[in-house]
């Protein structure tokens, strides 16, 4: 797995960022993503790619759209304990397709859209149309500690569209600084192609470095 370089600086108090090509970055968790997966979108590729450096947020690629309806599940692992305060979605295109809906589940690395709407999730937000990348939403003060692995999955969208479609998602928070052997990357190649088309699936979790095809089915 392409991870990017981590740094020392910890979210709202570093001057220097972990990354100079983009210096207001030392909040922003996406340096700190290990693996990341998108189901239920066209391209999982692009839709894992939305986690990206904020000066880049306002870009409509890449971007996650959904295929079957407007419900996008997206499911990261950090490569260390990580802290999330606040949390950024901007939409694309039509404010019609932005998502209105979205549910927050922390370590729960098993999820999939045959368990997702099963289980309660650690905090949910209404999510308004962000086209200046500027609103947040806040978590909740103590239940979204050491986090390792977080779910992300949005239900519905301003417009009660058939697709749901999504430019960026900001996570912002501190973190633990135990480094892994860093490598050059840009967040392009922030995660991986599963060339086999496979998904995640409950049975599969040491292979979830690796991207699934995207869709529902979980086989």
């Amino acid at each position: 797995v392409a991870m990017p370089p981590h740094g020392p600086g910890e979210y709202g108090s570093a001057e220097h960022s972990h990354l100079e090509s983009y210096p207001e970055d030392n909040w922003n968790l996406y340096q700190q993503i290990e693996a990341c997966e998108c189901l239920n979108a066209e391209d999982a590729a692009k839709g894992a790619q939305i986690l990206k450096p904020h000066v880049h947020r306002l870009t409509d690629e890449p971007s996650a759209v959904s295929d079957t309806d407007p419900e996008l599940l997206l499911k990261i692992r950090f490569a260390s304990p990580v802290e999330l305060k606040r949390i950024m979605v901007i939409g694309v295109g039509d404010p019609r397709h932005h998502p209105s809906k979205m549910r927050c589940f922390v370590n729960m690395p098993e999820l999939d859209f045959t368990s997702v709407h099963d289980v309660q999730a650690t905090q949910e937000f209404d999510l308004p149309v962000n086209q200046t990348g500027e609103a947040l939403v806040h978590t909740v003060a103590g239940r979204f500690h050491g986090i390792v692995h977080l779910s992300l999955l949005f239900t519905e969208n301003h417009g009660d569209e058939e697709q749901t479609k999504i430019g960026y998602i900001g996570l912002q928070g501190p973190h633990t600084h135990h480094q892994r052997t860093a490598v050059d990357a840009t967040y392009e190649q922030l995660c991986t192609h599963d060339e086999t088309g496979g998904t995640l699936t409950g049975s599969h979790v040491g292979k979830f470095s690796q991207l699934g095809a995207g869709g529902r089915d979980q086989t």
